[in-house]
């Protein structure tokens, strides 16, 4: 365990989401109040609002390139990574998501040789709990594409960590798309009877935070709640304490879905397998949030904060 005071040192934050939500708001929040310098990436001038008002430097640039995040790095004088680009397909799973692989593949591999170049001292990537949970042929490229990742990682030679995410939801876009989709009466995709597991964005911050202050290295640890339940159960609950209706999209259309709008579904068929003692173990961490339907109930009440002001 690192017991050091690592305050004021400076970390970058990888982003593709654009405007920081959800996990990404979450941890910088997090790290700005325990004296880290923070630099978060983003673009155009709404995400360099939200990224300042959180006490963080914003960074436009993207994590395809080396040769960018090099510059990243040294710019925000960082000598940790963490790497939450991947977290932008990781939503609740019932509406589309623009997947894009290079994230994944090329992102990862550009990040482990600039954090390198750079002499960075401690690496998070993030993942997600459904790796190595089986094969799904709508998923396998994806699901393969992230596993390889994984172990560029670990096999990359700096000191690092594999923080691996349930499905992510909180206060996020996609959540409040979800949420209007369903006051709108609108069908979405509510999965199969299959336990997944989940994690609560804020449950996802405080692990990254553990990780960078007890520095455990080589190793993939999953960080997700206490209790699996399908994404059915999750979008029943989610709606009832909404006061709305839950119309399932019709199996039919789910079929007529091409490309890579099939892998949701596939995911979503993915059974849980995730045990985070390791987790609660290497970080000294655990979920505030054990189920999926405390954080529902905690981030409707953030809604409703938003809402009063």
């Amino acid at each position: 365990m690192v017991l050091a005071n690592q305050a004021n040192k400076g970390v970058l934050i990888t982003n593709t989401a654009g405007v920081p939500r959800g996990v990404v708001l979450e941890v910088t929040r997090k790290l700005v109040a325990r004296g880290y310098r923070v630099t978060v990436m983003t673009d155009g001038s709404a995400g360099a609002h939200v990224a300042r008002a959180a006490g963080a430097i914003p960074a436009y640039s993207g994590v395809l390139r080396a040769g960018e995040v090099r510059s990243m790095i040294k710019a925000a004088n960082a000598t940790i990574v963490v790497n939450l680009a991947p977290q932008t397909f990781n939503t609740l799973p019932t509406l589309k998501v623009d997947w894009d692989d290079r994230v994944i593949s090329d992102g990862t591999k550009a990040i482990i040789e600039a954090a390198k170049e750079t002499g960075v001292e401690y690496l998070v990537h993030t993942s997600y709990a459904y790796v190595g949970a089986g094969v799904n042929e709508d998923a396998v490229d994806f699901t393969r594409a992230a596993a390889s990742a994984e172990k560029n990682v670990l096999r990359s030679g700096l000191s690092a960590v594999v923080l691996r995410f349930g499905f992510l939801y909180g206060n996020t876009a996609n959540a409040a798309a979800v949420r209007d989709t369903l006051k709108l009466g609108r069908p979405v995709e509510t999965g199969a009877n299959v336990p997944v597991n989940f994690t609560y964005a804020a449950d996802a911050a405080d692990a990254i935070v553990a990780a960078i202050t007890n520095r455990p290295s080589g190793v993939t640890l999953n960080v997700v709640d206490d209790n699996p339940a399908t994404t059915a159960e999750f979008m029943q609950y989610f709606a009832d304490a909404q006061g709305f209706g839950l119309s399932a999209r019709p199996a039919f259309l789910a079929a007529l879905m091409g490309g890579s709008d099939k892998r949701l579904p596939a995911l979503m068929h993915l059974p849980a397998h995730a045990n985070n003692a390791e987790a609660k173990a290497a970080l000294g961490w655990s979920p505030r949030f054990p189920n999926f339907r405390a954080g529902i109930d905690d981030l409707l009440l953030s809604w409703r904060a938003e809402e009063a002001v």
